[in-house]
């Protein structure tokens, strides 16, 4: 899910009800016209949250379709007295539209997967890093492991071919003096 309808769903889900001015807000505007409010108006579409108008009933959302619904709010996010034309119809503000928005029971449900979701991932980002820093400590401790028993082994191989106290002594890895 793209990171603007996870912030919109979680907002609607913390506060409720906003009026839908503040709602929208979160919205980024790249286009600066209704293209803007598709995410939001999908989400209405798909059940995410709804909308009331005062005491008006409704029996969908605010646009049979995700269009119309994204050009409504784009009527309601104009400031006053703006307007816009779109399919040769002329839209006006509704900036004084009293549409508050609230959370379905499938918002909230949507909220939680989004809640676990996030959580599966800092768990796999901090096991991911757990089994990091294990595999460079598994080739640290080979490495030195082989370094020590290479070590040891070259030590008990040179010890059976020179005398016990030619080693005790230290004379193993000097130099012969040369005869006069």
């Amino acid at each position: 899910m793209d990171e603007v309808a996870r912030k919109l769903i979680k907002t609607i889900n913390a506060n409720g009800e906003l009026p839908a001015k503040d709602f929208l807000r979160i919205v980024p505007r790249q286009t600066n016209d209704y293209r803007d409010y598709f995410i939001a108006a999908n989400l209405m579409h798909a059940g995410y949250f709804d909308f009331d108008v005062g005491n008006d009933k409704h029996t969908n959302p605010l646009g049979e379709t995700s269009q119309e619904t994204a050009i409504m709010f784009a009527q309601i996010m104009l400031p006053k007295g703006e307007s816009f034309e779109i399919n040769g119809c002329p839209r006006d503000s509704w900036h004084d539209f009293p549409v508050n928005v609230f959370s379905t029971a499938r918002g909230f449900l949507k909220l939680e997967e989004i809640i676990d979701a996030e959580q599966r991932e800092k768990k796999e980002h901090k096991s991911k890093r757990k089994d990091y820093f294990m595999a460079i400590f598994t080739g640290i401790l080979a490495a030195v492991l082989s370094s020590v028993l290479f070590n040891y082994y070259a030590l008990e191989r040179s010890s059976i071919n020179t005398p016990k106290k030619a080693i005790q002594q230290g004379q193993i890895f000097q130099c012969a003096k040369p005869a006069h």
